[in-house]
């Protein structure tokens, strides 16, 4: 299950598993396809539950709005089933230390203030950090789950300009799959 911040987010990771990981099957949750809010709520409750339930017929969920709130009340349920979840999130002008401790106290106001998180970074490039991320409470792991910032952010790193429209957005988006240090990293998340 893959929770990322918006619309190109998800173009990257449907063009990234056509390129790197080539047979899984993508559900993106839209949440425009939904009409009113109490909608929306309900649709994306029902999809993550049929996931984690491992009743939906996809391999994989990309869920691309308020990525960290949403994690954060997910995640325990993800640990229950085996489930890694990924998060992926743009740096924007933020230092990893303080994307990360903002997510962890986001996660701790949503779970438990005595959930500890241990941050270990797997793999750098210019454009991408991916971090193992380590749930504990009281020293059990509960759980672990990837982190993953694009530095400043996709946008920045696809070369994407606000007055490009969509073939243009996707047309950078498969140029930056392409890259060799790209599918080298994230190729790591899926072995």
């Amino acid at each position: 299950m893959i929770f990322c911040e918006g619309k190109n987010d998800s173009i990257f990771l449907k063009k990234l598993y056509d390129e790197v990981i080539k047979n899984e099957k993508i559900s993106v949750f839209d949440q425009n396809t939904c009409n009113k809010l109490k909608n929306v709520k309900d649709a994306e409750t029902k999809e993550i539950n049929r996931f984690i339930e491992k009743t939906s017929p996809y391999d994989i969920l990309v869920k691309s709005d308020k990525a960290v709130l949403l994690f954060s009340r997910s995640m325990v349920f993800c640990f229950r089933v085996n489930i890694i979840p990924l998060l992926m999130l743009d740096l924007d002008k933020s230092d990893t230390d303080s994307k990360i401790n903002k997510i962890i106290t986001t996660i701790k106001a949503n779970k438990t203030p005595s959930i500890d998180i241990i941050a270990q970074q797997r793999h750098k490039t210019s454009s991408v950090l991916l971090y193992n991320m380590t749930v504990k409470i009281k020293e059990n792991n509960i759980g672990d789950f990837h982190l993953v910032f694009f530095k400043p952010s996709l946008e920045k790193v696809s070369n994407i300009l606000p007055s490009d429209n969509n073939p243009a957005i996707e047309d950078k988006i498969s140029k930056l799959v392409k890259q060799t240090d790209i599918q080298s990293a994230f190729s790591t998340l899926f072995k």
